[in-house]
């Protein structure tokens, strides 16, 4: 099925939009210290994947280039918010904080979602913090 030509422009403004979008997301993420490396590698391949929709004006050159969009929007997201180990290494120091605070509640709800986080953690990363959730456990009981 061939679209109008205005309409087929207008998709690919939008994939340029999006990739100018991702190109400056991923360099504040650079400037803030985390490994980018794989989005960058990911971003290098959008200005062929644009142009090749451009020349042929079909609508699946353009859904390639939306996926890979999405892809990398998806590694970018992973990026901003860390991982499940970092958030757990975050929540594990604040509930400490908290208990020397006498501060019970909160320590129990960051060990709550330290929990949640800790099931998703490959096998290495549990043994890592393994003995501090168990020392917060014995504290909060």
């Amino acid at each position: 099925m061939r679209i109008k030509k205005e309409e087929i422009e207008e998709k690919i403004d939008e994939l340029k939009d999006k990739f100018q979008e991702l190109q400056q997301s991923v360099s504040v993420l650079r400037k803030e210290g985390k490994d980018t490396a794989i989005a960058e590698l990911m971003v290098l391949d959008i200005p062929s994947k644009i142009k090749t929709a451009s020349l042929t004006q079909e609508e699946h050159d353009i859904k390639r280039a939306k996926h890979l969009l999405k892809d990398i929007k998806n590694e970018i997201d992973d990026l901003s918010k860390g991982s499940d180990f970092d958030r757990i290494n975050v929540l594990i120091k604040e509930c400490f904080e908290h208990l020397r605070n006498n501060e019970k509640k909160p320590a129990k709800d960051n060990y709550h979602e330290i929990m949640q986080r800790y099931r998703l953690l490959p096998k290495e990363l549990k043994q890592t913090v393994f003995s501090a959730c168990k020392g917060l456990r014995e504290r909060l009981e």
